[in-house]
């Protein structure tokens, strides 16, 4: 009886060592197969989908617009320097401004100026390379142009990222825009990647503004010429 029990023993202990590898493999086997499937699923996010047409931006330079840009490059530049040079040095605080996420501190300096053509304008100097330009065409509003310091892909002239309308937060919002890697020539980045914040306006106070600040930019340059040739 006693040697008839030790098999008894052996055989349920090998069948339950049985059941038990059998088990285990089986469940690896699972956890194999989970893997796999999330793998999947996280080159698909990664990558993610952008529909070819929706683009509601444009390019030039490698910088990026919502609209046609507004402004001559040179003679924004030279206003701006200009509007430095002559104007009363002021520091103000950042409330009431779209600032880039990264910039520091809650103020900014200005420059205030009006040239002899009657155009208003303010010159903005922040931290970390923080400039713009500000045009006033009246009743407390202000048109900024943001030139520098707002990311790879501002730029003077309107309508890029952080240009903005100060002094009338119901003409417009700022909105965060997305652009598409595969279709803006990014390399290896084939996703969504982030433009910045653009003011979204009615496509009229786009094409208003912009061309108000494009004539007074110019006016202005023009007034810098001719001072310039007078003293030669």
């Amino acid at each position: 009886m006693s040697a008839q029990n030790n098999w008894q023993r052996i055989f349920r202990y090998l069948l339950f060592s049985g059941s038990f590898f059998l088990s285990s493999s089986a469940y690896s086997l699972d956890i194999t197969g989970e893997k796999g499937d999330v793998k999947k699923m996280e080159e698909i996010e990664v990558e993610g989908i952008i529909e070819e047409g929706d683009r509601a931006y444009t390019q030039q330079d490698g910088k990026r617009f919502i609209t046609n840009p507004y402004g001559v490059k040179k003679s924004i530049l030279a206003v701006a320097e200009e509007t430095k040079a002559k104007g009363e040095r002021k520091r103000i605080s950042t409330r009431g401004i779209k600032m880039p996420p990264d910039y520091v501190g809650r103020s900014i300096y200005r420059y205030q100026y009006t040239f002899p053509s009657g155009g208003k304008f303010s010159y903005y100097e922040g931290k970390d390379g923080f400039i713009g330009l500000g045009y006033h065409p009246g009743d407390g509003v202000i048109v900024l142009d943001v030139l520098d310091g707002a990311g790879p892909f501002a730029s003077p002239m309107l309508w890029g990222p952080y240009d903005q309308i100060v002094g009338d937060k119901k003409r417009s919002t700022m909105e965060m825009m997305m652009g598409d890697g595969s279709q803006d020539g990014m390399g290896l980045l084939k996703s969504g990647y982030a433009i910045g914040y653009m003011a979204i306006m009615d496509e009229e106070d786009y094409s208003d503004l912009g061309t108000a600040y494009g004539n007074a930019v110019n006016d202005a340059a023009k007034g810098l010429t001719s001072a310039g040739t007078a003293a030669n």
